[in-house]
This record gives C-alpha cells, sequence and structure tokens, in this order.
C-alpha cells in the first residue's frame, strides 16, 4: 500500500517517533502504527490534516511513492487552510460559481425572449387567419 510507505517516510523525514506524530495529527499512536502496517487508511478529513501537516497534496500521499522523493516544505510549519483565507482552488471554484450563475440568468432571459417572440408571432399569425 503506497499510503503505509509514505507516511512512515514523511514522518522520519520529520524525525518525529509514532506517538509525536500521533500528538500533531490528534489521532492514537495505534492509529499511526495502523496506518503504517497497512492495517487501516485514513478518513477523508483526518487525510487532509496530513496533507497539510507535510506540505503535500493528498493526491501524492496517496498515488506516488515519496521515498526518496526530496519533499521541500516537509520541515516547514504545517500549512492550514482553514485559518481565516481561502485557497487558490476554492476561489477558482467560487468564481466558476459565479460564471454559471450569470450564464443562467443569460439563458433564461434569452428563453424569456424567445417565448415573448413567439407569443407575438402566434398573435400576429392569428390575427392574419381572422382577417384572411
Amino acid at each position: 500500500m503506497i499510503f503505509s510507505d509514505n507516511i512512515k517516510y514523511l514522518r522520519k523525514l520529520k524525525k518525529l517517533n509514532q506517538i509525536q506524530l500521533s500528538q500533531k495529527l490528534a489521532v492514537t499512536n495505534t492509529t499511526i502504527s495502523n496506518w503504517e502496517n497497512g492495517v487501516s487508511a485514513p478518513d477523508l478529513q483526518t487525510a487532509l490534516n496530513i496533507s497539510n501537516y507535510f506540505g503535500i497534496s493528498v493526491n501524492d500521499l496517496f498515488s506516488c511513492t515519496l521515498d526518496g522523493r526530496e519533499i521541500p516544505n516537509v520541515n516547514e510549519p504545517p500549512v492550514n487552510y482553514s485559518s481565516g483565507g481561502r485557497c487558490e482552488l476554492c476561489e477558482q471554484k467560487n468564481e466558476t460559481i459565479e460564471v454559471l450563475k450569470m450564464l443562467i440568468k443569460t439563458q433564461n432571459k434569452t428563453v424569456e425572449l424567445l417565448n415573448t417572440r413567439n407569443e407575438d408571432l402566434e398573435s400576429q399569425l392569428g390575427q392574419k387567419k381572422k382577417a384572411g
């Protein structure tokens, strides 16, 4: 299991034992041991906490072999995206949502105009039939 090797590698890079890492991540040292032995894996929130603590992506944590790879930010203070500021991805997502909302409004107005135009044409056609 890639995750079990990665968590052990990252822990050793930070020069932590299992108890110290468990305290940093607010889990038990048995949990750390189970992760490192491939017995279990963290839930999503804990995986995000691990990712933030070590400064790597969740994707890398679970899908790339990190052993032997230099992890540039591993000994810097942990990243914490939940402390006030929003991450760039969240901002991009919000911008995309706003653009989609504008497109939906525009589409609704277009449909409304087409319906009005259609009603006008039907009315004109009805008047011509009566006159004809």
